[in-house]
């Protein structure tokens, strides 16, 4: 994986891959005509930092409580990082420890299978990753089996016909099944 150093006391960060893209605080800027191969370079390693990067924040606050305790949470202020999505990516990473993390998969796969007992965490992540789900396929895999093992219904009362079908429409797409049942 290309690194990235800090140039100028700091204020950008230069992919080491890279000599005429240049990434920094406020965004990528070009300098020079960059080769159609630093542009491949630079996009495999934003790609690798945004596959990585709510594991690292997840993990950093999970460590940070570890040794700090309550006062790390403090450390937070000092971040832009929203509080909910840290506290989410910090569940997900104490839910699906290292070992069990299969990195050809996303963050957003394991965050699906989080909840899960460990033996069926790794059960449905090989699934995923055997069959090349995305994310949204496994969400509606695992609500299928879910379906599969209890079948509870849940009566709405509808506006008319359009909302009972709208209804349907965003309940299947969670991977639920649905119908229409007129009283």
């Amino acid at each position: 994986m290309h690194s990235l150093s800090p140039v100028n006391g700091g204020t950008r960060c230069l992919p080491a891959c890279a000599d005429h893209i240049i990434l920094g605080p406020d965004g990528l800027r070009c300098e020079g005509l960059p080769s159609l191969e630093e542009f491949e370079q630079v996009g495999v390693m934003l790609a690798r930092a945004h596959h990585m990067l709510a594991w690292w924040i997840g993990d950093w606050f999970n460590a940070g409580e570890a040794y700090h305790g309550e006062r790390f949470s403090q450390a937070l202020d000092h971040t832009a990082l929203d509080p909910a999505t840290v506290q989410q990516y910090a569940w997900v990473c104490r839910q699906v420890p290292h070992e069990r993390r299969t990195t050809a998969l996303s963050f957003s796969h394991h965050r699906e299978v989080a909840d899960l007992a460990a033996d069926q965490q790794y059960v449905w992540l090989s699934r995923a990753d055997d069959a090349g789900w995305s994310s949204h396929r496994l969400r509606r895999e695992l609500a299928k089996a879910q379906r599969n093992e209890s079948r509870l219904w849940v009566l709405a009362a509808c506006s008319g016909p359009a909302d009972a079908e709208a209804l349907c429409e965003r309940l299947r797409a969670e991977g639920r099944a649905a119908k229409v049942v007129e009283r």
